[in-house]
């Protein structure tokens, strides 16, 4: 990032002059070590921390600027939203902060980022459940790759040689929380199981955004999405200016397309 892009998403972000240079300093990797705190305008002026030395910083910008983790506004009436790999708590923070009748279950599989996720949506306690899980076609163990980072790129390590850790299946979601309006999903490349296998969760989404990571085509999330029974519109990174191919997907009684 450009230190010209540097300043400008720090203004956007915080809310006060000490936050943006604050930001500003994780940005460029200056910042001393200890997690700090930042005042976010979009968030009402609640603080969220962070880390330096990590991708937190970039993931803030991403969440405030970016908003690419938001459902289209055609999608109305949002009462129950499912965060899918919550990283450490910035989406499920401003989902909560923007729809503020919903109820939110976010799910971050890394210890880490889920003890810092709990910090940053604590103000946002009442209407979120966070769980430190790691969606999965089924309940159970399974190991986690990444360990050395980045932070926001840990996946599930089929070669289980990774950390282990709980799974859930999104089916059990289902039947513990009902059914949900929207779905945001970035898991870091599991993305294509969940969508082709134990699938019956998918009938009760009103609405759902993927984040597709390579070898997950937008074509082949699309088709996937389709076989669901939601009409599908991309947004390839550079349209959206944004780190990854995305795919909206609205179920075709909502009007979507």
């Amino acid at each position: 990032m450009r230190e010209g892009r540097r300043l400008r998403v720090s203004r956007i972000v915080a809310a006060d002059a000490s936050g943006a240079r604050t930001l500003r300093g994780l940005l460029c990797g200056t910042h001393p070590p200890g997690r700090v705190a930042i005042s976010v305008g979009a968030l009402n002026g609640h603080p969220i921390k962070l880390r330096p030395g990590t991708t937190d910083a970039e993931v803030a910008v991403a969440t405030v600027v970016g908003r690419c983790h938001l459902p289209p506004p055609e999608l109305r009436r949002i009462r129950s939203i499912w965060d899918i790999g919550a990283n450490v708590g910035l989406t499920t923070a401003d989902l909560a902060e923007r729809y503020q009748r919903a109820q939110i279950v976010a799910l971050e599989p890394h210890p880490a980022n889920f003890e810092l996720a709990v910090v940053n949506v604590a103000p946002y306690a009442d209407r979120c459940i966070l769980m430190q899980s790691a969606a999965w076609t089924r309940d159970g163990r399974v190991r986690l790759e990444g360990e050395d980072g980045p932070e926001d790129g840990y996946r599930i390590d089929e070669a289980r040689s990774g950390i282990a850790i709980d799974a859930v299946a999104l089916n059990t979601l289902l039947l513990r929380h009902g059914p949900h309006d929207y779905v945001k999903l970035d898991i870091e490349g599991g993305e294509a199981r969940l969508l082709t296998e134990a699938t019956q969760w998918s009938a009760y989404v009103r609405c759902i955004s993927v984040e597709c990571h390579p070898p997950y085509s937008l074509a082949g999330c699309e088709a996937d999405l389709d076989r669901l029974g939601f009409l599908t519109v991309a947004f390839p990174q550079t349209l959206r200016r944004r780190g990854r191919d995305c795919v909206i997907g609205m179920r075709r009684q909502e009007g979507g397309s």
